[in-house]
């Protein structure tokens, strides 16, 4: 259960670019509000699953991940306690939703609805989202309350931030049409 009255706060950290750290980011916070004694969920939804990696799992090895959830509307795949945090795994099947998914009804809600049935369980869901703008990306910023954008002060970056600014009418004209 959560340790505190507030509400579960969903953050995704994107950026379409790759190498500017949104898995170390998402991590290290995880890791940091877990030692806050906050109850951490991390979703990684990118299929190079560095996040996974990173917390310690092999991806191949896997039988379930965040894939099954989002193609097959299964409950969230979580692994419990792995350095204080939950993990919900990703690994290549995960490079094939997109297509999978492109006629899907709903597609675009697959990870929010996954989501909210654990949402009384954690006091923050990060979401470790992949670097580009498809349909990964996407899914994965319908289901947040808020995003981080981490970029480095390069110009690649700052010319593909353009990009993704450019996406978010789009998606909030999504978020109010469902909600109604």
């Amino acid at each position: 259960m959560s340790t505190s009255n507030q509400q579960c706060r969903i953050i995704a950290l994107f950026n379409q670019a790759g190498g500017v750290a949104k898995s170390t980011l998402t991590q290290n916070l995880g890791y940091h509000l877990a030692k806050r004694e906050h109850r951490v969920l991390l979703i990684d939804i990118d299929p190079q699953a560095s996040l996974t990696k990173f917390m310690g799992l092999v991806p191949s090895q896997l039988q379930k991940t965040v894939a099954d959830a989002i193609i097959d509307e299964q409950p969230l795949p979580i692994h419990e306690d792995i350095h204080g945090m939950d993990l919900v795994p990703a690994n290549r099947v995960l490079s094939g939703a997109e297509m999978q998914l492109v006629s899907a009804a709903m597609r675009d809600f697959r990870l929010k609805e996954a989501v909210e049935f654990v949402l009384d369980e954690y006091d923050f869901i990060l979401i470790d989202c992949p670097p580009s703008l498809g349909l990964l990306s996407y899914i994965s910023l319908v289901a947040p309350h808020t995003f981080s954008y981490p970029w480095k002060l390069i110009s690649k970056p700052l010319r593909e931030q353009t990009n993704f600014y450019k996406l978010l009418p789009t998606l909030k004209i999504k978020l109010i049409a469902k909600s109604k």
